[in-house]
């Protein structure tokens, strides 16, 4: 819990609170998914928030970003409620590689079959096609998909949205912030090259229970899971940053874009009535 020291800290939160709150109410439909699949029999966030509150962050993330990329709002709508949906199975799926790491079945086969069961409850939840084709682009389960997008000279909307979700779930550790590499208090500090991207890649690479999994990629993705996830982050900021010049004339250096986009939601916060 974060301690308040002054009125001015205070009424930020307060106003985080209330942007958070409106999304969430602007976008209940995609969030009452949540209910049968993360809060359980009593209806309550309590047990599952985090995955909640996380999808609402990579949610902000996503529309501030279309946003400024100037995207249409019927594709920012389908992009933002692919964001608060994309984790609704997270329970069951923790559920299934526990299961998977006590009898030795392959991490990688548990994620497409966790995948195949989320793809199944949004159709029968009849959540908009369009939603459900971004939705699933997240993770290394997405990696080659991703990578044939990068490949193309011009991408439609949908495959730039798709390229956003992907993005801003991965750099979104929970629901925390992005991490200020900049401060000499973080983490592992000596160890990132890049932006948060990569602390968050790294900090999964030296994580034991993520060990198979990056092992894994070799078979399916020629290279190592986390170790191509961070080449992938970051020839998506490449891309993005292509685009944004492209449509507003202007550009962002493409390591930056973690911290570009944490400053657009957080002016956005302090304009909350």
């Amino acid at each position: 819990m974060i301690e308040h020291t002054n009125n001015t800290e205070s009424s930020f939160e307060e106003r985080k609170q209330q942007y958070f709150t409106k999304l969430g109410l602007q976008y209940r439909r995609a969030l009452q998914l949540h209910k049968p699949t993360l809060w359980g029999e009593k209806n309550t966030m309590d047990d599952w928030r985090n995955v909640s509150h996380h999808c609402l962050v990579v949610a902000a993330r996503c529309k501030v970003l279309a946003e400024k990329l100037h995207m249409d709002s019927q594709i920012i709508d389908h992009l933002v409620e692919a964001a608060i949906v994309h984790d609704a199975h997270k329970k069951a799926e923790i559920e299934l590689v526990k299961q998977a790491n006590e009898t030795g079945k392959k991490l990688w086969a548990v994620f497409e079959q966790s995948g195949e069961e989320s793809a199944k409850i949004l159709a029968d939840n009849n959540i908009n096609p369009v939603t459900q084709s971004i939705a699933p682009f997240s993770g290394h389960g997405s990696l080659k998909r991703i990578q044939e997008i990068l490949k193309k000279e011009t991408l439609t909307t949908t495959e730039i949205a798709q390229l956003i979700m992907y993005y801003t779930d991965a750099i979104s550790q929970n629901d925390a912030w992005c991490v200020d590499i900049n401060n000499p208090n973080t983490l592992e500090t000596q160890s990132i090259e890049a932006n948060v991207l990569d602390y968050r890649l790294a900090t999964h690479i030296d994580a034991p229970k993520y060990s198979r999994l990056h092992d894994e990629g070799l078979e399916h993705i020629q290279g190592k899971t986390f170790d191509v996830m961070r080449e992938v982050g970051h020839s998506i900021e490449q891309k993005l940053s292509g685009i944004f010049q492209e449509r507003t004339n202007k550009q962002i250096i493409s390591t930056d874009w973690p911290s570009h986009i944490d400053q657009w939601i957080t002016e956005a916060i302090t304009q909350e009535n």
